[in-house]
C-alpha cells in the first residue's frame, strides 16, 4: 500500500511498494506539478505559492536501508542544488550510473 509521512522539518516521504523507479518519477512528478499549481493567501491581497524538490531512487531487497535513504537524500538535493522545483532519480545499487534531473 502506498504510503506518505512526514520524515522531518520540511521533508517527506512517500513510500510506494511495488513500484520501479521510473514509475515512482511518475508520481513524483505528478507531486511536484499539482504542488506547483496551489496558491496560498497568507495576508490579505498576497498570493503565495510553493515548490518542492524531490529526490527518488528504488529499494532493492537486500539493500541496507541507511544507504538507500542517504541515497534518496542526495538526490533531493541534487534537485535543490539544480534550482529547486524538481525530481532527480538515482538509480539502485545494480541499475547503471545514470542521473535524471528534470524539472
Amino acid at each position: 500500500m502506498d504510503s506518505a509521512y512526514r520524515y522531518g522539518g520540511e521533508e517527506f516521504t512517500v513510500i510506494l511498494p511495488q513500484t520501479t523507479s521510473a514509475e515512482a518519477e511518475t508520481v513524483a512528478h505528478r507531486i511536484r506539478e499539482a504542488a506547483e499549481k496551489l496558491s496560498f493567501t497568507p495576508r490579505e491581497n498576497e498570493k503565495a505559492t510553493i515548490t518542492i524538490s524531490i529526490g527518488v531512487t528504488e529499494y532493492h531487497y537486500g539493500d541496507e536501508k541507511e544507504t538507500f535513504v542517504k541515497k534518496a537524500d542526495q538526490a533531493m538535493y541534487i534537485s535543490k542544488d539544480k534550482g529547486r522545483n524538481r525530481v532527480t532519480l538515482l538509480p539502485s545499487t545494480d541499475e547503471p550510473p545514470d542521473l535524471h534531473i528534470r524539472p
